[in-house]
């Protein structure tokens, strides 16, 4: 793979992991401090986590192995300490045909790249954490001069030399960059889908989109109980030296990734008063249908139980079941079921999607109920 396009690579496939670990916090946060997740504020974290890591993979990667004589390849780096340095034997253009020759020097082309690469450094700090304009390129330079230690040091010693180049040219087009960053920060605020006018405390509409991302919290609760479970287990497995036939490890890895969860989340909704986690994430809470905000009363037992069953537990069962008899299923039985239940959503009373539906149940802004919700 190409060495400018594996960092891109490499970030990608972080992002995602990030984005996966981040997401449910990162929502119940920002339903907590600005009253709801906007698409555009989403789709901007989205972007500055996967920004944040390609940056870093850019400085790490790819990272040379160790092995004899390494130094002897990479020892002749020393740090640039002299401004402008890349740009000796350069001459000022006097034409045309000069200038673009200019322009495709590799000297002045890094200079530019390393200017542009910290762009959207400025823009994302100016705009997302709303820091002012000298806090922005003071952000920039600390950014910068933290790479370039990470290079002069070999990734802080894990490598017994640098194999990247320190340079003083690069801290100062960093910096440069995170400044134009910061003045074309207001360019962010274009993005649509970001400000709803509206006092964080103040109850919402329940809509479509706000039930499709509490389902989606959900769903992201059960993978990572799931994922985390099936990985203690196979330790646990290998640290005591047992050795399962096939088909019980087979049982034994549909319990830690589907049954275990799907149980655990149902004693947390029951604790929630039979609000999932997801719903409670984006200030949601189940109630017993007609009851609505002036009553505010949950849903009966047997009801969350029905709700979890017709939802979350139910499609965790049969996921379990599945991979036990056809495994190649699962895939498809995830799909069908998601797609069956969002698109449940917009088409019932007040979105609350099927499992209300079948249930008898409801779902309301916790804002609105007359009790205190947190």
């Amino acid at each position: 793979m190409h060495v400018r396009v594996l960092p891109a690579v490499a970030a990608v496939v972080v992002a995602v992991a990030l984005v996966v670990l981040l997401f449910v916090p990162y929502v119940a946060r920002e339903h907590r401090r600005r009253g709801e997740l906007r698409p555009g504020t989403l789709l901007l974290f989205l972007a500055a986590v996967l920004y944040a890591l390609g940056l870093v993979a850019y400085v790490l990667v790819p990272l040379p192995p160790v092995g004899p004589g390494f130094c002897d390849v990479f020892g002749e780096l020393r740090p640039q300490w002299r401004p402008f340095a890349g740009f000796d034997g350069l001459r000022r253009p006097g034409d045309w045909a000069e200038l673009t020759g200019l322009l495709a020097d590799p000297a002045v082309q890094q200079f530019g790249f390393n200017i542009v690469l910290f762009v959207p450094l400025g823009m994302f700090v100016r705009h997302l954490l709303r820091e002012g304009f000298g806090g922005t390129v003071l952000a920039g330079f600390m950014v910068s001069l933290g790479v370039e230690l990470t290079q002069i040091t070999g990734i802080w010693f894990l490598y017994p030399c640098p194999y990247r180049l320190f340079d003083v040219d690069d801290l100062m087009a960093n910096t440069f960059g995170a400044l134009v960053g910061a003045l074309l920060a207001r360019v962010l605020r274009l993005v649509p889908g970001q400000h709803s006018g509206t006092e964080p405390g103040s109850p919402r509409p329940v809509g479509t989109y706000r039930r499709l991302l509490g389902m989606g919290c959900d769903v992201l609760l059960l993978w990572w109980l799931g994922v985390a479970l099936a990985r203690g287990a196979d330790l646990l497995l290998r640290l005591g030296g047992v050795r399962l036939d096939p088909a019980a490890q087979v049982w034994v890895e549909s319990a830690a990734l589907w049954f275990v969860p799907a149980v655990l989340l149902l004693i947390a909704t029951a604790a929630g008063r039979g609000s999932t986690l997801g719903q409670h994430a984006v200030l949601l809470r189940c109630v017993e249908d007609g009851s609505g905000v002036e009553d505010g009363r949950g849903p009966a037992v047997r009801r969350v139980l029905l709700r979890w069953l017709a939802g979350l537990g139910g499609f965790a069962l049969v996921e379990g079941l599945i991979n036990v008899v056809w495994p190649v299923a699962g895939t498809a039985f995830a799909v069908a079921w998601f797609a069956v239940h969002a698109l449940s959503v917009p088409r019932s009373h007040h979105h609350r999607g099927l499992t209300g539906s079948l249930t008898g149940t409801d779902v309301v802004d916790s804002r609105a109920l007359n009790a205190p919700a947190e």
